[in-house]
């Protein structure tokens, strides 16, 4: 019978932390480098844990100036501020032909509408965490 031989790791970077756990399956040694400049360290079978301050942030946004409107709509809270913010966008019946347009694509044509895309933006993707 063979035994997995894959070393897994987790890794998260947000919020000025570094936190990693890795699993070096019996038998097996590793080099684990950290990021940052922290050095390294070379580590045996096991579950190894490390977490120190870092600068760097891995946090991956879910809404972009990429994401189209219908993305934008879909999401409860972003048609609530889309409304409060553009009272009546969403009335006229053919705004559903922008659903499929980037947010990029629409400020390209409404220049105006820009910072209030930024803000909902920013604001989604604060709750997202």
């Amino acid at each position: 019978m063979q035994q997995n031989r894959r070393i897994s790791t987790q890794i998260e970077c947000k919020n000025g932390q570094f936190k990693l756990t890795v699993e070096i399956p019996v038998n097996t040694t590793a080099e684990i480098i950290f990021p940052d400049n922290n050095g390294s360290v070379e580590v045996g079978s096991g579950i190894h844990s490390y977490k120190f301050p870092t600068t760097i942030d891995l946090t991956q946004e879910v809404y972009s100036f990429e994401s189209t409107l219908g993305e934008i709509v879909a999401n409860p809270k972003g048609k609530a501020m889309l409304v409060t913010l553009s009272p009546g966008i969403l009335d006229n019946p053919m705004i559903e032909y922008a659903y499929e347009m980037t947010i990029n694509e629409l400020s390209g044509q409404a220049a105006e509408a820009k910072p209030l895309f930024a803000a909902i933006i920013d604001s989604l993707n604060k709750n997202e965490d």
